[in-house]
């Protein structure tokens, strides 16, 4: 995590500028509640590269937008990833062959064996575990 110890001179500063996180939040349709504690950490990091950088005469409201902009996409494509997971219920019972998952869960041997049976079993029918770590060879399920 990052260190957000500021100087007096960077609380000041954030104090002064505290509208721009604001107004980029308000200008981005973003809903205060939501979206305050994801880009404030972006805000201070702003207000602390403008002040070791004062002298190079940047301007502080573009190096914020952009800093927050940068934080709200990286969001929003962590929000996208965690709604592309597949979901599903241990009731389901179209899961495998008109069984749920709760069914499997409920006898442990059940599942061993179906996980056994998909694991052993090539895509060429035949009876084995195939493993690229070692040497690409292939370990008869009579050698298992």
């Amino acid at each position: 995590m990052y260190d957000f110890t500021l100087t007096e001179n960077q609380q000041k500063l954030a104090t002064e500028k505290h509208n721009v996180l604001i107004s980029f939040l308000e200008r981005n349709k973003l809903p205060m509640d939501e979206y305050y504690d994801i880009v404030v950490f972006d805000f201070l990091r702003a207000v602390r590269i403008y002040d070791a950088h004062s002298e190079a005469n940047a301007h502080f409201e573009q190096l914020a937008n952009i800093c927050m902009a940068q934080t709200i996409q990286n969001y929003r494509i962590e929000e996208g990833r965690k709604r592309e997971a597949e979901i599903f219920s241990l009731d389901d019972p179209s899961v495998i062959g008109g069984k749920a998952w709760a069914e499997f869960l409920a006898d442990p041997t059940d599942l061993c064996g179906l996980i056994c049976d998909r694991l052993c079993t090539a895509p060429n029918g035949e009876a084995g575990i195939s493993h690229t770590s070692y040497r690409n060879r292939r370990l008869n399920a009579a050698a298992v």
